[in-house]
């Protein structure tokens, strides 16, 4: 029953109503040769005792007694020579009794213990101490310790506790201790937090224990469960023998038959065939020849006529390109007759333009002759006209000479550009082979280094990814193919370099059934140091069949037909990504350009053409032609030592050329350095042929000036001037004139000539043009039934060929049906040996026929095996096996309930722990605050406050104390006083009470240390506290050698005994 549940019931009783005091209460205690005692007997009563006396009269015996004869766990008395320390010196033995009253409801086994219970406990010298536990009527019930523990705890007697026992040991000790753990120890000791924190400890580690031993055993599990697989297997191995020998027996008939069965069902489809050929095969292709033949004639006569009427167009042709030369040689004569017309009346516009601009300038000089004022004498004008001649004679010279210096001058710069353009292509010539010679070095010693392994030739890392791939195979769902240039052959050797000029790097790639695969080698390829060059394709899609029009006409050689590819996914992933089907080979190179390029000769279905050293092709209306790379060698026609051969050639053949080009790149600088100092040589004649023409200048400037200076007014003489004038003014509007008019009849004449000639011209055009759309359109019917009628050849050879190979097959395969019926007839002769076919064929179920000879071999080497192993394997016989397998199935099933039933229990004892380590937090932090509040109430009757601090953690509690309820707080009692200390210690004391449930309570020398004052406000404290509604059922010893006349002993529920002083021995 809980504090308060006790304390409702106190309430609820009225006050006239009877209370059965003591039940567990102490009734009196007994000693005999116990410590100073003779013989003593203290009968206690059933609330407030008081036993007090002197010191050493043997007061604290009786609370020993009492502790000794309820089982305390250990004493703090003569520990040095045991519990036989305690006997009365000079006795040998001591004996102890105590006796607890056992009445009311709560009475324990009142039918076997009655009112009260008596336990005794005898100390010999020997340093035994057993118990004996008597009824109300004395007769012994017992005598184990087990049975007064039920006892105690029946009635929750805690001698151990120093709330419920606090002996001299215990109050000295707390009294004098200032240290925070000392009182804490005491706090969880006195509120059994203590106990209950060991005992949840120990809880813990034995659900921890029960846990790892679980663990354990389900570890154990899967191995006792494996030793019983295993068992079982070597049980049922002895059954499988006989068996597996069964298995051999029938394997080994089956196999003698299967031979014959295999040869007879060969000779069936070799009949069948047989049949086929002479029933069907050979009717068809002799029926396809006759099509062939009639398909052939026809086509052969469409190509004639074609033939014909391209010939007849040619004729035709010929006579029309005949007039349209002639029209052209007669267009470009009157063209030259109208440019001649045009440049002679320019040239004679010209002259009129000149004469009339040298009459203007006569008229000109007339006029300024006449308005002269004065006219110099002879000899000065002969001699100022000569100054003015030669001045003006130099300035023409050194005119002419610059001319002459600026036309070479720009010569030189045009030469200078050609050359400077010469030694740039022979620099990048050399350049060039330079390149090429270093590729080819390198190839030639990747060749020398080879070690004739051919995937060499397709990259360095080829054959390491080899290895990788046989290494990794299970990766793969199906085996990569490559690298493909070992997949292909050269059938026509002299085409090797066009081949390697057209695949290149696709040499070194490899063929994948998937993108996982692809993933795979990818990782492998870039291990190795290969370029990942990897193709997807499906493996199970036959080779490609090239339809007829799809492909280039059957006259030009293609790619495909001089490559043999062994693979058909090879074969596809090749004609998908490098078309070698519409890529042609032509040893003429005007013959490619007219089968590539635009024009009546192009070719259908002609993506590129390749001589043996160039690359045509043609996109959109762009033509192209590249020549081969340098340095390359053609790795599918050459083994090394021809590789080595070729690339040395190569190599010497390009040192020579790098010598001739070497030698033009030194003249080409050579020249264009001398035609540079040319350059600059005219440059400085120039300079000084300008020098000499501005002083000429400056001198016919300076003649002129003096002319005009010497001028005078003297009549001038124009007699002459005036008839040159005239003369001219004669030709102008005579001569010159009459021939204006025939010379731009003329031109009207060659103008109308040229025109006549431009038209006849234009319409030979146009009809040759429509003859040349005619003409292509015979070459295209022309070109198509060639290609037809080589088809139509193609085909009747192929099917006489076949007819021929038909004929031949057959013969054979009538002696190939005669030659298996012979191994029919000894291979049954070899079964019937063995055993009879009845019986062979009796192993199959009815209806199914056997299955391959190589399955068969397979089972029956494994039959052979798994009898061999079986006869290996039995080291024990069958009895011991099937024994072991008994015990360990046993084994096994008992685990197994052991952990079902043991692994639910455990993990609810975790939760258990868990759920009762909260509720233990929670209670310590409910008792801290109710003991803290109990605390502060007793101080407060000396007007005192205080409270308990409780750290669970660091494992400290700490008194606060304010003495008459101000003032500094006090946390250390060691600085109170002696009286205000015990008092403080006996107010936790009582306040730790409240909360322990044990039906009495004993203090020894509560009171020591303390003044009379304290002693006072003590007692009444305590005896208020016993007088408590809440303790009015629980018995108080106290024990103290002071004077205790304060007490109301007259009070009938206080009891005080005296002891006095013991008796010397």
């Amino acid at each position: 029953m809980g504090k308060g549940d006790k304390r409702k019931a106190a309430a609820a009783l009225d006050d006239d109503e009877p209370v059965c005091y003591g039940n567990g209460t102490i009734m009196k205690v007994r000693v005999t040769n116990f410590m100073c005692h003779h013989n003593l007997e203290v009968e206690l009563g059933p609330r407030i005792n008081f036993i007090v006396g002197e010191n050493g009269s043997g007061k604290s015996a009786v609370l020993t007694a009492l502790c000794l004869t309820l089982g305390a766990k250990k004493t703090k008395e003569r520990t040095q020579t045991g519990i036989k320390g305690f006997i009365r010196e000079g006795a040998n033995f001591a004996k102890l009794e105590v006796t607890i009253r056992n009445v009311g409801p709560d009475a324990l086994d009142v039918n076997m213990y009655g009112a009260s219970i008596t336990v005794e406990r005898m100390i010999n010298a020997a340093g035994a101490a057993p118990f004996k536990i008597r009824n109300h009527a004395g007769k012994d019930v017992g005598h184990s310790r087990e049975q007064l523990m039920q006892i105690t705890d029946h009635f929750n007697i805690d001698v151990d506790n120093p709330i419920v026992v606090m002996s001299q040991d215990a109050s000295r000790q707390f009294l004098h201790s200032g240290k925070d753990t000392d009182k804490y120890k005491f706090f969880v000791k006195a509120t059994l937090l203590e106990e209950i924190q060991n005992k949840l400890a120990y809880v813990k580690g034995q659900v921890a224990e029960m846990n790892t031993l679980v663990v354990e055993k389900e570890n154990e599990l899967p191995q006792v469960e494996e030793e019983v697989r295993r068992l079982q297997e070597e049980a049922d191995s002895f059954t499988k023998m006989d068996e597996y020998i069964a298995d051999v027996e029938q394997l080994r008939n089956r196999l003698a038959w299967c031979e014959v069965y295999e040869v007879e069902q060969l000779v069936e489809e070799l009949h069948r065939e047989d049949v086929d050929y002479k029933t069907k095969t050979t009717p068809e292709v002799e029926r396809k020849v006759e099509e062939c033949q009639k398909k052939e004639v026809s086509d052969k006569a469409k190509r004639d006529e074609a033939q014909g009427e391209l010939d007849e167009f040619r004729e035709r042709a010929h006579g029309l390109m005949e007039s349209k030369r002639a029209a052209e040689a007669k267009h470009k004569e009157m063209e030259r007759g109208m440019r001649r017309a045009v440049t002679n009346k320019l040239a004679h516009e010209n002259t009129v333009k000149d004469k009339a601009q040298t009459a203007a300038a006569l008229e000109d000089s007339i006029a300024s002759a006449r308005m002269s004022a004065e006219q110099q004498s002879q000899a000065q004008d002969a001699s100022i006209r000569r100054a003015i001649d030669q001045a003006g004679e130099r300035r023409q010279a050194v005119r002419a000479e610059l001319d002459d210096i600026n036309a070479r001058d720009s010569d030189l710069r045009r030469k200078f550009d050609l050359a400077q353009g010469e030694e740039s292509g022979a620099r990048r010539e050399v350049q060039n082979l330079e390149n090429a010679i270093r590729e080819v070095n390198q190839n030639l010693g990747n060749a020398q280094r080879d070690d004739g392994n051919q995937l060499t030739k397709f990259g360095r890392g080829m054959p390491k990814l080899a290895q990788l791939l046989q290494q990794h195979a299970a990766r793969f769902s199906s085996p990569p193919l490559g690298p493909i240039g070992m997949h292909i052959k050269l059938k026509e050797a002299q085409w090797a370099l066009p081949v390697e000029e057209h695949f290149g790097g696709f040499f070194g790639g490899f063929v994948v059934a998937n993108m996982k695969d692809r993933g795979a080698l990818d990782k492998l390829m870039r291990e190795c140091g290969c370029p990942p060059n990897i193709h997807v394709t499906n493996f199970n899609r036959g080779r490609y069949e090239m339809p007829a029009n799809k492909l280039p006409s059957s006259g030009l050689t293609t790619m495909m037909d001089i490559l043999e590819i062994d693979q058909p996914a090879v074969f596809n992933v090749v004609v998908d990504s490098c078309s070698i089907e519409r890529v042609v080979l032509v040893p003429d190179e005007g013959q490619a350009r007219g089968i590539v390029y635009n024009g009546a000769g192009r070719q259908p279905n002609v993506k590129e053409a390749y001589t043996f050293h160039r690359k045509l092709w043609q996109k959109g209306q762009s033509q192209f032609e590249n020549p081969f790379k340098q340095g390359l060698v053609p790795r599918l026609a050459a083994d090394k030592t021809e590789t080595i051969n070729h690339l040395t050639r190569q190599r010497e053949d390009l040192t020579g050329e790098m010598a001739d080009k070497q030698a033009r790149l030194a003249d080409a600088r050579r020249g264009k350095d001398g035609l540079k100092s040319a350059q600059d040589e005219v440059r400085k004649h120039r300079r000084e042929a300008q020098s000499r023409l501005d002083a000429a200048e400056i001198a016919l400037k300076d003649a002129k000036s003096a002319a005009e200076e010497r001028a005078g007014p003297a009549k001038v003489d124009v007699g002459a001037l005036e008839e040159e004038l005239a003369e001219l003014r004669g030709v102008l509007d005579g001569e010159l004139r009459e021939r204006q008019e025939a010379i731009e009849s003329a031109e009207a004449v060659a103008t109308n000539a040229a025109r006549a000639a431009n038209e006849e011209l234009l319409a030979a055009k146009a009809e040759v043009a429509a003859e040349a759309t005619e003409g292509a359109t015979l070459q295209t019917q022309f070109e198509a039934t060639v290609g037809t009628h080589g088809e139509a050849m193609r085909l009747l050879n192929y099917y006489q060929d076949r007819k021929e190979k038909l004929v031949a097959h057959i013969a054979s395969h009538g002696e190939l049906i005669e030659q298996h019926q012979q191994v029919v007839v000894a291979r049954t002769a070899d079964a019937e040996v063995v055993c009879k076919r009845e019986t062979a064929e009796g192993y199959l179920p009815d209806g199914e026929a056997e299955v391959a000879l190589t399955v068969l071999h397979a089972r029956h080497d494994k039959a052979k095996k798994m009898v061999l192993k079986e006869s290996q394997r039995h080291e024990r016989t069958q009895e011991v096996v099937l024994k072991m397998l008994k015990e360990i199935r046993k084994k096994y099933n008992r685990l197994k309930q052991t952990l079902s039933n043991a692994r639910k229990p455990c993990d609810t004892l975790k939760k258990g722990v868990k759920l009762r380590q909260r509720l233990l937090k929670q209670t310590s932090k409910d008792v801290q605050k109710e003991v803290s509040h109990r605390f502060n109430y007793y101080l407060a009757k000396k007007g005192h406050a205080g409270k308990v601090d409780v750290d669970y953690n660091a494992a400290t509690l700490t008194l606060d104390v304010k003495m008459h309820g101000q003032g500094q707080t006090v946390k250390d009692t060691r600085s109170m006083s002696g009286g205000e200390r015990s008092y403080s210690t006996l107010a936790l004391t009582l306040s730790l009470g409240e909360s322990i449930e044990s039906p009495f309570r004993a203090m020894d020398e509560f009171d020591v240390f303390m003044d009379a004052v304290n002693r006072k406000v003590s007692m009444d404290a305590l005896i208020d506290f016993a007088r408590d509604p809440f303790n009015k059922d629980k018995q108080f010893l106290f024990i103290t050698p002071q004077d205790i006349s304060a007490v109301d002993a007259s009070a009938p529920d206080i009891k005080v005994q005296k002891m006095k002083a013991a008796r010397p021995s």
